[in-house]
């Protein structure tokens, strides 16, 4: 997992730094950044260590140009180093990179023997820029259109060359890639945080797409082969604000997405009520013989899952169980067209997921996803979707997401039951579910207003070898 971020307009190495701290999160062994100006090549500039560092490195340069690509890295090619940093060079060429590419040491070999070129880093990443810079075409597109047939895994790339010096070309297959586009320029990026600085209408690529990106223009291409086909497409508009992107009066992020919780669970509600939740999962139940519910996830929205199972069992009494998202296909006989597939995603792109659903539409199954980024690829291959309300989570260990996970499955789990049994009675317990979920809600708030009362305890416990908790189940 590694952030990428480019940027086309004034100020372009800066803006891509300010871009890539939001993505910190995302990898912190190593940074970089190339960046082009008055027709010279990608200057290109790297460091061991967080971004600061690399800040610390650009001190040193002239670092004004009118584009640029910067890259934050978490190895999984290649050991964290100075050499292995992104962007990587082949000739005019740079390129910044998120994902891992499967055949790379077959390419490597490829590169060695038919094309005399011999990658000086231990990474798959630059195994894909000298393949650009081998390829035939007019123009850095055509190369990279080229280059991207080869590939086999998954990458979200950006690519920037001397020969198209106001050009930044995007390529995506399973790892996330957003661009914005405003009047003074363009930026893309893996994540949306890094974009809503500068516009919260954003273009997301799907699978096999490539872009050509330039001040205030895209152009989105889709599939490798010929015919080339340009699709039509709208920008789609982010209901985040940028106060979602800083930590406030908050010391981390983490401390700030812990008290934002009562929040996820009021508006997950207010945003699925019972009429849209119940006619949206009416005819998936009615055209369907649904006997059984598989919900699907990875890291911790798998624990969304567990917990989903339970409530489906409970409260909407069908058969149901939660499965990791990697392990859905190899269980090649547990999905056929009478299971509903509940595929649960904070960010509505993780690729282990996206792939299991792909594998139950197969197999005959409907597909339900609750996810927190609205025109998501999961979004956009589900047959109903469900959206959290949590706003942006950035700090690793999932909080506010993870509740509102569960309140959006405590709805459908209630919408299930009304759906299989008669909605009168749903109604009615919908009603208590909610006001349940707000009196959580309401607790949480408490007990985040005790919060010196609660570091004195934990002062006073921390010497403790031992502690035994005793307690009541809740009425």
């Amino acid at each position: 997992m590694c952030g990428i971020v480019g940027y086309i307009g004034d100020n372009a190495t800066n803006n891509a730094i300010e871009g890539l701290k939001s993505l910190e999160y995302r990898g912190y062994d190593s940074a970089g950044i190339s960046f082009m100006r008055d027709g010279y090549a990608p200057f290109v500039i790297k460091s061991k260590g967080r971004i600061s560092s690399l800040e610390a490195k650009m001190k040193a340069y002239n670092t004004d140009a009118p584009i640029a690509v910067a890259h934050t890295r978490w190895s999984t090619c290649g050991s964290p180093s100075e050499i292995n940093a992104h962007p990587h060079v082949a000739g005019n060429i740079a390129i910044v990179h998120n994902g891992i590419i499967e055949n790379y040491l077959e390419l490597k070999t490829w590169l060695k023997d038919f094309a005399a070129r011999t990658p000086i880093s231990e990474t798959d990443t630059e195994i894909i820029a000298h393949l650009i810079d081998v390829s035939v075409g007019d123009c850095l597109y055509d190369k990279v259109r080229e280059a991207v047939k080869k590939l086999e895994g998954s990458y979200g790339l950006a690519v920037i060359s001397s020969d198209d010096p106001d050009t930044i070309i995007v390529a995506r297959k399973k790892s996330p890639l957003v661009v914005g586009i405003f009047e003074d320029g363009a930026i893309v990026a893996s994540d949306i945080h890094a974009v809503l600085p500068y516009t919260n209408k954003v273009y997301i690529l799907d699978d096999r797409e490539v872009a050509i990106v330039k001040k205030n223009y895209i152009s989105i291409r889709k599939d490798y082969g010929n015919p080339i086909t340009e699709i039509e497409c709208k920008p789609i508009e982010i209901s985040w604000s940028l106060a979602e992107t800083s930590k406030g009066d908050f010391s981390t992020f983490m401390d700030k997405e812990i008290h934002e919780q009562p929040v996820a669970i009021y508006d997950t509600m207010i945003k699925n009520n019972w009429g849209s939740v119940a006619s949206g999962l009416h005819d998936i139940f009615k055209q369907n013989k649904i006997t059984n519910v598989i919900l699907t996830a990875c890291g911790t929205s798998l624990h969304a899952c567990m917990v989903g199972a339970m409530m489906f069992e409970t409260t909407a009494q069908i058969r149901s169980c939660a499965k990791l998202a990697s392990e859905l296909e190899p269980s090649s006989t547990m999905v056929n067209q009478n299971d509903l597939v509940v595929a649960v995603s904070q960010s509505g792109e993780t690729a282990d997921t996206l792939q299991a659903i792909r594998y139950a539409k197969k197999r005959g199954a409907k597909v339900v996803s609750i996810v927190n980024t609205m025109g998501s690829s999961i979004e956009r291959e589900s047959d109903f979707t469900i959206h959290m309300a949590a706003g942006q989570e950035i700090s690793v260990a999932s909080t506010k997401a993870f509740v509102a996970q569960l309140t959006a499955l405590s709805i459908v789990a209630v919408a299930i039951y009304g759906i299989r049994r008669g909605s009168a009675n749903a109604e009615k317990i919908f009603s208590d579910v909610q006001k349940w979920l707000y009196r959580c809600a309401d607790e949480m708030d408490f007990i985040f207003k005790q919060e010196d009362n609660i570091k004195e305890i934990a002062e006073e416990l921390s010497s403790a070898k031992s502690i035994l908790y005793l307690g009541i189940l809740a009425e």
